[in-house]
């Protein structure tokens, strides 16, 4: 099992990022003093990245939308060297669809 995997965190891809976003929106959707319509996300740097796949994967899920985004430090570097960086490793992350949640 994975909570018994001490290397699970390395293995990780980008759809396993996603996924546990989306959980974590399902988590937070069932409290009752959470009002499921009102959720707002905030990414930091890879996760500002991925933002909208995860706001595609909520919806996806049967969860209410995300009505708000922010995304904080999306890149750390020049925009056209950070895009030409995360192009590659998507690409090449996604035709090997790195994780355990791989489609």
């Amino acid at each position: 099992p994975v909570e018994h995997d001490k290397n699970y965190y390395y293995r990780a891809g980008m759809l396993d990022f996603v996924a546990d976003a989306v959980e974590a929106v399902r988590f937070v959707s069932r409290h009752p003093r959470i009002d499921k319509t009102r959720i707002i996300l905030l990414g930091h740097s890879e996760g500002a990245i991925i933002m909208p796949l995860i706001c595609r994967e909520v919806t996806n899920n049967g969860l209410d939308p995300i009505i708000g985004c922010i995304f904080y430090c999306g890149f750390g570097e020049n925009l056209v060297d950070a895009m030409a960086l995360q192009r590659e490793t998507l690409t090449k992350e996604v035709q090997e669809m790195a994780g355990p949640n791989r489609g």
